[in-house]
């Protein structure tokens, strides 16, 4: 991966939780305007998916957490391989449709079905943040 791809600017965000996965190191975080607070608890992502190599199951536990919500950029790339995991982890999975992008809106409608159909349950923002108000975990 290039340090300059987009690819590398994944969010992915905890029901309850304030975990986030950035890349900050790399050029176009500025572009995406994608960086999490000061006191937000961070981790560096390896490759496509956030739970590659990082400590992100664990502390995900240990924050009590039961379920996962997974944005970000790109739906067919990143999201998938991060719910993909999420899923072989035994985490309950929730994809926002409209937290999600790729470089295609035809790419990106595909992989929400397939996410849809395999590893995820589709929802939008309004919803999910309304799931964290009320504590739902």
């Amino acid at each position: 991966m290039s340090s300059t791809s987009p690819r590398q600017y994944r969010l992915i965000r905890s029901g309850l939780a304030s975990l986030a996965a950035v890349a900050l190191t790399a050029a176009g975080a500025e572009w995406y305007r994608m960086r999490p607070a000061e006191d937000e608890p961070r981790v560096v992502k390896r490759g496509y998916s956030g739970f590659l190599g990082t400590d992100l199951d664990t502390r995900l536990h240990a924050a009590g957490c039961d379920w996962l919500t997974v944005v970000g950029l790109t739906s067919e790339r990143c999201v998938d391989a991060t719910a993909q995991d999420a899923v072989q982890l035994d985490w309950p999975v929730v994809v926002p449709r409209d937290a999600t992008a790729a470089y295609d809106l035809d790419v990106n409608a595909a992989a929400l079905v397939q996410l849809g159909l395999n590893v995820a349950v589709l929802s939008d923002t309004d919803e999910v943040v309304e799931l964290w108000k009320k504590g739902v975990r």
